[in-house]
């Protein structure tokens, strides 16, 4: 299902300020949920490894329990798209609240089971507020308020700026003693708050509309487009984030963490910098870019652990800035494909659809990859288990991207 050229263009042009409110939720939100977990934030991991002692296969729990959101996730499909900028108001609340709880944990107010429950806890109530609040609004207002050239450069600028801020945040996390990372979430919930007044200048959908083009059934997403959301989810998104929790336990201890969280973030930043707006090129960008995710994931059998010298260490590190690179690459493409695929009618349903497929498969990616990295400290193997977990991933994408099919061309804003 593709909407109109009348409906993919809306009418009037973004003012500055509007443009400036899209652009804060897509540049700061990530930042707050880098605390939290989301996504399995380098941020979190590094706190959760550093500060409260949690083991790979605790952090794997925090991060992959997010799953138990998943029926709260399909009834979210059903929220209107009027009650979008309620739920972005509710969303910022809470993340910032949590952050600051994080921050009160870290002072120590109670035992280390206490403390390890809530982190986990944290994490988990994260993921559900992103699924049931923020999936459920800011993409949908995207494909119904704006037009494709600016959405596409909103979720690829914005992201690169967004990544700027995110490596100084890794690198400072990392370098920082307890009580910086102490003020650093109180900062981060600080900042959250300055979000609130960004909402109201988002444009309210015009739901009246005419243009809505109902050639499917409310909600109806392409079956292609499932498998590789299924596949990105289960392969890119869980594994090579985790790389923080892999190179402290397994590949390379003596690393900074906040060095490696950098790199990570880096080759997101590059990818989605150099984006530029297309419709008819998505699908190949998304093929070329899982190919290259598997290639990373074979060029990083010959290492062998632990990493013990800088140089070795260095051309590690290079190969993850061009995996992450890579998903990007392979995450925006599907992303606009989706918004592609929806309309006013159906938008709400359609995303929170591709995103309960999506955090469904991730979270099961963060769960198993708790227990491979584990499986993987000390393996004589030729290829440890998490290694090959990168390349099983890779595979799977590049195999799921075959059953995908190029949206139709749609004018651009």
């Amino acid at each position: 299902m593709v909407a109109s050229p009348e409906y993919q263009t809306p009418e009037t042009r973004l003012t500055l300020p509007e443009r400036c409110s899209y652009f804060a939720f897509v540049v700061l939100l990530p930042l707050l949920g880098a605390s939290l977990g989301v996504n399995g934030s380098a941020v979190f991991q590094i706190i959760a490894i550093e500060e409260f002692g949690l083991t790979s296969r605790q952090v794997g729990w925090a991060i992959g329990l997010g799953a138990i959101s998943i029926p709260f996730q399909i009834w979210a499909g059903r929220i209107p798209l009027r009650a979008a900028h309620r739920n972005l108001r509710l969303f910022v609340f809470l993340m910032s609240a949590m952050s600051l709880l994080m921050a009160w944990l870290i002072v120590g107010p109670g035992s280390t089971t206490f403390v390890v429950a809530c982190v986990i806890a944290i994490a988990v109530l994260a993921e559900l507020a992103v699924s049931v609040l923020f999936a459920t609004s800011f993409q949908p207002l995207l494909t119904t308020t704006v037009g494709p050239q600016f959405r596409q450069r909103l979720n690829a600028q914005g992201r690169a700026a967004g990544g700027v801020l995110a490596i100084g945040l890794v690198v400072l996390v990392g370098w920082t003693s307890t009580s910086g990372r102490i003020g650093i979430l109180i900062g981060l919930a600080a900042m959250g708050a300055l979000l609130t007044p960004a909402i109201s200048r988002l444009r309210r959908p015009a739901l009246s509309s005419t243009s809505v083009v109902a050639s499917s059934a409310p909600g109806d997403v392409d079956s292609s487009l499932k498998w590789i959301f299924a596949a990105i989810g289960i392969s890119v998104l869980p594994a090579w984030p985790f790389f923080v929790t892999y190179a402290s336990d397994s590949f390379w201890p003596s690393a900074n963490l906040g060095l490696v969280g950098a790199a990570l973030v880096v080759g997101g930043l590059g990818a989605a910098a150099l984006w530029q707006p297309t419709v008819d090129g998505l699908l190949r960008r998304a093929r070329w870019g899982a190919v290259a995710v598997l290639g990373c994931g074979l060029a990083l059998i010959p290492f062998r652990s632990p990493i013990t010298e800088m140089r070795t260490g260095a051309i590690a590190l290079a190969i993850l800035v061009a995996a992450t690179a890579a998903g990007t690459v392979v995450r925006m493409s599907l992303l606009e494909m989706a918004h592609a695929q929806s309309d006013e009618s159906t938008s709400v349903a359609v995303l929170t659809r591709l995103d309960v497929i999506a955090s469904t498969s991730m979270q099961i990616g963060f769960l198993a990859g708790g227990y491979l990295i584990d499986l993987s400290v000390g393996s004589t193997w030729i290829a440890d288990p998490f290694q090959l977990s990168l390349v099983g991933g890779g595979g799977l994408l590049v195999a799921a991207l075959t059953r995908v099919h190029q949206p139709s061309p749609s004018t651009s804003d």
